[in-house]
């Protein structure tokens, strides 16, 4: 057979030959399949829709960030983030933050230092009831789970300092497939460890030995990495067998050469005994050693040097982790938020990898182990989830960190990424809103003006151009367009856009496109929902789970929408213990009336949980307690707190599956009293303010 190397490329004959033979149904040479056929490279992991990085970091929708609170000072020109939103599209627009040059280290260099990652495991629960009947989200399994994890670690690599470095924690099941998507995005020779964290002693099943711990890989972008070694203290047999002396106040030293005491120079040298070598040192460092207390003599009478267990740094830490104990029942620190992680975890890594100052990305935040570990030591950090359940305890958990520590609160800002509040994005002066719009559509930014009018920027090479309502009563309809149109006549052909918020539009335009003579608008209203045909693809948003087992499940989403808040109709009442609330009816954000005439249980299967601060200052929500759809659901729709336990005011968030919002205050006091109260409680059915 011919050789490979003997057929760089395919001649004009070559082709023909070849056509001559498929047509006649033979069979080709193998050598020939490298010819026809794109080869996987080294250390690449093929499998179904995988897509191309070019397309993941050109395809993938960067949507602004919108800040809804912020908290303490920063003071130091970085504001650390708690992001609510899907952590793809976060990433997108951290990276157009970097290549502006905001996405600061202190020292001044770009990117993240590190980067810890806990994504979901794809455990693939099964979920049974009446909700079963919503397919609320998809599963994410198999390649499907890889490519999903995938993308997000392309964005990352770009994301990183060159001497930044990512922890993924992962379980026995994907790790194996991730190392080599691991190895192809960041190259085998940047692979640093493979940590066997063990988290637990627990085993149940007799049938296969115990999953008792997981992995964390760790790569660098570049071999310029950073790197603070760690140390754990020794074990017991290591101290048993090398420190096994003790002076007379009781200190255990190893006895060691004195050439280990760093005493070289100065006269310092050996003799030879035998075929020994035996140190020397001058009279005056071996009188000098004698008053510390740190010579040594054996049996012998060898001068030795005392090494002090009490003055070693310890073990220099290994890729196995016995000594961190995971999240269990009785925990101190224990948030009941399902996979929460030790701080003790956190610190290891955060230590290891970065340096005060730097800047730590989480984007399954999870529980918020990480920013938290991270303020505390003093880094920048950014934190990411889709969950408003997680972002609300990393939230509580900051916020209550000043109080712990004794020292000032967490500095953060609360953002959204994906769904707006249209009333701050409205409030906002005419250049945040020009910003935030050019971000949100995916437009170009660029001042610049066409026959005098003035524009923001481009998108798909077509000018955007906001109608300005700042400065004048009238509304953006048929007749502003037509006016364009006419000014704009002979230097503008094909697609231009048109931006304005809702308020300032013609109620009566109802079209997203129209077409004067050569020019086409394309209208886009803020809030503005309806808008697939711009990006090329249906948006699929964000679910918030209404289980405890759905917390972390794998969601890959994308575009954005606006709050839309829900309606809710339920019953407070006042025992002589509790303080009690029973859902009657329940309308999503954004349903149609007629829509919700038709649905099971009043609407209620659209609740995805209720959080509840006991005691609302009137401020800042901290989540005291949550209580899931399918937990509400066999409890009857009905949730309890303790009455002994609940402040001067209560403030209650219904949110459904979308994640919109719906708040009241409730002052528990003002509820009819017991003896009062039993036949009718006190109901209450209002229209959500728009989500904070």
């Amino acid at each position: 057979m011919a050789n490979q190397s003997a057929f760089p490329r395919l001649s004009e004959e070559q082709i023909e030959s070849l056509v001559a033979r498929l047509q006649a149904g033979e069979y080709l040479d193998e050598y020939l399949r490298p010819l026809l056929f794109r080869q996987a490279k080294e250390y690449e992991l093929n499998y179904a829709a995988k897509t191309p990085r070019s397309r993941v970091l050109a395809d993938t929708m960067a949507v602004p960030l919108q800040r809804l609170k912020e908290f303490g000072s920063p003071g130091d020109g970085w504001t650390n983030k708690l992001v609510f939103g899907d952590n793809l599209q976060v990433l997108k627009t951290l990276l157009e933050m970097k290549s502006r040059g905001e996405l600061l280290n202190a020292d001044g260099t770009e990117g993240i230092r590190l980067c810890y990652l806990d994504p979901p495991f794809a455990t693939l629960r099964e979920f049974r009831g009446s909700r079963n009947q919503r397919a609320y989200r998809d599963k994410i399994e198999g390649a499907a789970f890889i490519e999903f994890l995938r993308k997000r670690l392309v964005l990352v690599h770009e994301l990183l300092a060159d001497d930044g470095m990512l922890w993924l924690h992962l379980d026995t099941r994907k790790s194996h497939y991730m190392k080599v998507v691991l190895d192809e995005i960041f190259g085998e020779h940047n692979f640093r460890n493979e940590v066997a964290w063990k988290r637990t002693s627990a085993h149940s099943d007799a049938a296969v030995m115990g999953a008792v711990h997981e992995t964390l890989l760790l790569y660098s972008k570049t071999a310029n990495m950073i790197w603070n070694e760690q140390f754990v203290p020794y074990e017991e047999w290591y101290v048993e067998q090398y420190y096994r002396y003790e002076d007379e106040d009781g200190r255990r030293f190893m006895s060691d050469n004195l050439s280990a005491a760093g005493l070289q120079g100065g006269g310092y040298d050996y003799v030879w005994k035998g075929h020994r070598r035996v140190w020397r040192l001058p009279e005056s460092s071996m009188q000098r050693l004698h008053d510390e207390g740190r010579i040594f003599y054996t049996r012998n009478g060898m001068a030795r040097y005392k090494r002090f267990l009490d003055e070693a740094k310890g073990q220099p830490l290994g890729d196995l982790w016995n000594d961190v104990l995971p999240i269990v029942s009785w925990s101190d620190e224990r948030e009941d938020y399902p996979t929460q992680k030790p701080t003790a975890l956190l610190t290891r890594i955060v230590e290891a990898s970065s340096g005060p100052g730097d800047l730590v990305l989480d984007c399954f935040a999870g529980s918020g182990t990480t920013p938290l570990v991270a303020e505390t030591a003093g880094r920048r950090w950014v934190a990411v989830d889709c969950g408003k359940l997680s972002v609300y305890i990393t939230q509580r958990r900051l916020l209550a960190l000043g109080a712990q520590e004794g020292g000032e609160k967490a500095a953060f800002e609360l953002c959204a990424a994906g769904l707006y509040d249209n009333d701050l994005v409205e409030t906002l002066p005419f250049e945040g809103f020009r910003d935030f719009c050019l971000e949100l559509f995916g437009c170009r930014a660029g001042a610049h003006t066409i026959d005098g009018i003035q524009m923001a920027g481009t998108r798909k090479g077509g000018p955007v151009h906001f109608f300005p309502f700042k400065e004048t009563e009238a509304e953006m309809g048929r007749e502003y367009l037509a006016s364009l149109a006419g000014r704009l006549n002979g230097k503008v052909s094909g697609e231009f856009y048109v931006v304005a918020p809702v308020t300032a539009c013609d109620p009566g335009l109802f079209e997203d496109v129209v077409v004067l003579g050569k020019i086409t608008f394309f209208l886009l209203r803020v809030p503005y929902s309806v808008i697939e045909a711009l990006h090329g693809r249906q948006f699929k948003l964000l679910d918030q789970p209404f289980s405890a087992e759905m917390v972390n499940d794998p969601m890959d989403t994308f575009g954005f929408d606006f709050v839309q808040p829900p309606e809710v109709e339920v019953n407070y009442r006042r025992t002589r213990t509790d303080f009690t609330g029973t859902i009657k009816a329940f309308m999503r954000g954004g349903l149609d009336p007629d829509e919700f005439r038709g649905l099971k249980k009043a609407g209620k299967l659209d609740l995805a949980m209720v959080l509840v601060d006991r005691d609302y200052d009137g401020t800042v929500f901290k989540v005291s307690d949550h209580f899931f759809g399918d937990e509400l659901e066999n409890d009857k729709w009905k949730f309890a707190l303790p009455l002994a336990e609940c402040g001067e005011r209560v403030l209650i968030i219904y949110m459904d599956t979308h994640g919109n919002e719906f708040r009241e205050t409730i002052e528990p006091a003002s509820i009819e009293a017991p003896a009062k109260q039993a036949r009718k409680g006190k109901s209450s059915k209002a229209k959500a303010r728009a989500s904070r």
